[in-house]
C-alpha cells in the first residue's frame, strides 16, 4: 500500500481534492465525553489487515479489554470500509462493522451494502471507532470537518426508515441507524442503511446501549482513486466480464435474486423446513425468486455499486416493498412452514423497520413453536400459521410481554425452558438457511466460523456440484429426461433454458 497522496483536479468544474488508496485516517469517538481524536493507520497495520473487518478487529483488540460487557459503555463498534470502497472497482459498495456480540458474547462482523460506507470514504475516512455512552439519546453527523454530536430526542421511537427520511435526503449522504429494536437492545437487533442491514450479532443492541439512534455522514468531499488507474481499469474490466460470463451472476442472481437458492437447496434436501426437521416441501416453488419475479413486479433495488444487481423489490397489495432474500425466505418462511410470499414480504419490512435481523428472528420463532408443540412453554404460535407472527415480531421490538425473551434468542430461551435440542444456533447465533446434515462443508463452516453460524465463509456450490456432471439441461421444463421433482414450471422457460437459472445434473463421483 502506498500512503495517501492528495492533489486538486478539476471534476465537472469543480474541485475536489482526490485521494489514492486510502486515506489512513480512522475517527475515534467518545460519546462519553462527545471528543472525538484522528488515528492515522500505520503502514505496517495496512499491509497485514487491509481495511473492513481485518482492519477494524486489529484497531478494536489493540484499544478493548478482555472480558467486557457488550452493552456495556467500554465495547467498541467499528465502521470500516474496505480499501477498494469508492473506486469503482465491482461490488465494492459494501461496508463492514465489528464490535463484540451481545448475542454470542464474541466477537461479531457484518457487511452492508447500504449508502453510509461509501458516504464515509468519500467525507475522507477509512473509518469510524466509537465508545462509550451517551448520558440521552444522540446521533454523529460526520463530514470532512470530523464529527457533530446531536441530540436525537425526535428521533428516538422512530423505527429506521423513518428515521433515515428525517435525517434528510443527499446525494452524497448516507445513514446507520437503528429502530426501536437496537433501542430496547434486542440481542438479535440490526442496523440499517437505506434498506440494507448490519444483519447478524446484535450490533443494533450495541448502539441503542450508547444512546446512539443513527451516524450520519456527509460524503462527495473527496475523489477515490487507484494509484495506477490504468492498470486498475484493466483489472476491473476482467473482473467485469467474469460476473457477466457467469450464468449464476449475469442470470440467475440478476434476474432472480439471492432467493434463487430456494430450487438449489429444496431439491438437496437442505432448504429449512418446520425448524430444521425437514429439508425439502412441495411448496417451496412458492418463495423462489422466480415466484416472486413472475407475479411481483420485480425490479432492481440493489447496493451501489453493484455489478451482480441481485436486490430486488416488489410490488405487493398496492405497496413497493423489498424482495426477502434467500435467508429471509427460508427462516421466516419455510422454517415456519410458511409459503405465502406476500406474508414473508410483509414480515420482511416490518423487521426491517424495527431493525432485526430476519435469520435469528424466524429461528428463535421456530424455537417458540416446536417448544409449544412439546409443552415447553404457552404459546398460540404454531407452525403453517401466519396468526399471530406480525404481533409477536412487534413485541420482540418493544420488548413486551414473552417477546422481551424471544428478544435474548433461541440459546437464552433454550437455556432457561429446555429444547438445547432444537434450538438451532451455533455459539448463540441462529443458523442460516443452509442444513448441515446435508451439506458438510457448511456445517464445518458453522462449527469453526469466528462469529458463529455464519453462512458466508463457505461457497455452497462448490459442495453441492463439486461431482455433478453439468447438462444443460432447463430445470422448469424437465426436458431431455430430467426426473428432477418438487420444481416450479412457469408459462414460459424460453429464456431459462441453457444459460439459465439452475443448471441440472446427476451426480458422477
Amino acid at each position: 500500500m502506498s500512503d495517501t497522496k492528495e492533489k486538486e483536479i478539476n471534476v465537472k468544474e469543480k474541485n475536489i481534492p482526490e485521494i489514492v488508496g486510502t486515506s489512513n485516517k480512522v475517527l475515534e469517538v467518545d460519546l462519553t465525553n462527545k471528543t472525538y481524536t484522528i488515528y492515522q493507520v500505520k503502514d505496517e497495520e495496512r499491509r497485514m489487515y487491509l481495511g473492513g473487518k481485518g482492519l477494524g478487529l486489529k484497531l478494536i483488540y489493540d484499544r478493548m479489554p478482555a472480558k467486557i460487557d457488550p452493552l456495556g459503555k467500554e465495547n467498541i463498534i467499528a465502521f470500516m470500509p474496505g480499501v477498494l470502497m469508492g473506486t469503482g472497482a465491482p461490488c465494492s459498495g459494501r461496508f463492514s462493522a465489528v464490535t463484540k456480540s451481545p448475542l454470542t458474547g464474541i466477537m461479531d462482523h457484518a457487511s452492508c451494502g447500504g449508502p453510509f460506507g461509501m458516504s464515509l470514504k468519500t467525507a475522507g475516512w477509512d473509518g469510524i471507532l466509537i465508545k462509550g455512552k451517551s448520558e440521552t439519546p444522540i446521533y454523529l453527523v460526520v463530514t470532512s470537518s470530523g464529527v457533530e454530536f446531536k441530540d436525537a430526542a425526535a428521533l428516538w421511537g422512530k423505527d429506521a426508515f423513518e428515521t433515515q427520511e428525517l435525517l434528510g435526503k443527499n446525494k452524497n449522504a448516507g445513514a446507520a441507524v437503528i429502530g426501536p429494536a437496537g433501542e430496547n437492545k434486542v440481542l438479535f437487533a440490526n442496523i440499517v442503511s437505506e434498506k440494507r442491514f448490519l444483519g447478524r450479532g446484535g450490533m443494533g443492541a450495541v448502539m441503542g446501549s450508547k444512546n446512539l439512534k443513527a451516524v450520519y455522514a456527509i460524503g462527495g468531499a473527496y475523489k477515490i482513486v487507484a494509484k495506477d488507474q490504468k492498470i486498475f481499469d484493466k483489472i476491473k474490466k476482467v473482473a467485469t466480464k467474469r460476473i457477466n460470463n457467469s450464468p449464476s451472476t449475469s442470470h440467475a442472481l440478476r434476474k432472480f435474486g439471492t432467493n434463487n437458492l430456494v430450487n438449489f437447496t429444496n431439491l438437496s434436501g437442505i432448504l429449512p423446513v418446520r425448524n430444521y426437521t425437514e429439508g425439502s416441501s412441495d411448496n417451496a416453488y412458492k418463495i423462489t425468486g422466480e415466484y416472486y419475479s413472475e407475479n411481483f413486479n420485480t425490479k432492481h433495488h440493489t447496493c451501489k455499486p453493484c455489478t451482480i444487481l441481485c436486490g430486488k423489490s416488489g410490488t405487493f397489495n398496492g405497496k413497493e416493498l423489498s424482495v426477502p432474500e434467500y435467508e429471509t425466505v427460508g427462516l421466516m418462511g419455510s422454517n415456519l412452514e410458511i409459503f405465502d410470499p406476500v406474508v414473508i414480504a410483509e414480515w420482511n419490512d416490518l423487521c426491517g423497520r424495527l431493525g432485526m435481523d430476519t435469520i435469528s428472528m424466524g429461528g428463535t420463532m421456530a424455537w417458540v413453536m416446536e417448544a409449544g408443540e412439546k409443552g415447553l412453554i404457552k404459546t398460540d404460535l404454531k407452525f403453517g400459521s401466519p396468526e399471530g407472527v406480525a404481533a409477536a415480531i412487534e413485541d420482540v421490538a418493544y420488548g413486551r410481554g414473552f417477546g422481551q425473551e424471544m428478544g435474548r434468542g433461541s440459546r437464552a430461551l433454550s437455556q432457561k425452558y429446555g429444547g438445547a435440542d432444537f434450538a438451532i444456533q451455533v455459539k448463540g447465533m441462529e443458523l442460516p438457511a443452509y442444513d448441515p446434515r446435508g451439506s458438510f462443508g457448511m456445517g464445518l463452516n458453522y462449527a469453526v466460523a469466528n462469529r458463529g453460524a455464519c453462512h458466508l465463509g463457505f461457497l455452497l456450490c462448490n459442495e453441492l456440484f463439486a461431482y455433478v456432471h453439468i447438462h444443460h439441461i432447463c430445470l422448469y421444463c424437465r426436458k431431455s429426461g430430467c426426473k428432477i421433482q418438487r420444481t416450479y414450471i412457469p408459462q414460459s422457460c424460453n429464456e431459462l433454458s441453457l444459460s439459465g437459472s439452475i443448471y441440472v445434473g446427476q451426480y458422477n463421483p
